[in-house]
């Protein structure tokens, strides 16, 4: 199972050094090594999946939903539309949708962002703890709301 934000590399202005000392656009550079990768682990037998990064809104609603319950405010006004979270992630969306063909991608925002809004919080349980991070107790509600499960068994 594989995770990360890919911001450092994904983001139109990033760049990487290369073995070698080159400098190359990190976008580019992202899609090509993650599929190597992917082959590589592949090829030791084993089937990789890949975890989308959890939805952003753009500021920090593990924040914003300590504030809501410390003044007792409705913590649903944390939620956001899935459309910023698209526009926020778009470089990164873009490179998994072309791993999501080649690879298993685990979409996060299936859970998190039914139909065009997306849940700060659900059933009480706080989902996210800063600007993107799952809470600990969102992580287990997540994965059994998503049967995480059955979705690793079937990726094989």
């Amino acid at each position: 199972m594989l995770s990360s934000p890919f911001n450092q590399y994904a983001n139109a202005d990033a760049r990487v050094l290369i073995e070698g000392g080159s400098v190359e656009k990190g976008k580019d550079y992202l899609y090509s090594y993650f599929v190597k990768t992917l082959s590589e682990i592949r090829a030791l037998g084993i089937v990789p999946v890949v975890f989308s990064l959890p939805p952003k809104s753009g500021y920090n609603l593990g924040q914003c939903l300590l504030k809501a319950q410390f003044y007792r405010e409705r913590i649903e006004k944390c939620d956001f539309d899935f459309a910023v979270a698209e526009q926020k992630q778009r470089d990164v969306i873009e490179v998994l949708k072309k791993v999501d063909v080649l690879d298993n991608v685990i979409w996060l925002s299936d859970y998190i962002c039914p139909g065009s809004h997306c849940k700060a919080s659900n059933a009480g349980v706080l989902i996210y703890r800063d600007e993107g991070h799952l809470a600990r107790e969102s992580s287990r509600l997540v994965g059994r709301g998503m049967n995480f499960y059955k979705l690793l068994i079937d990726s094989k």
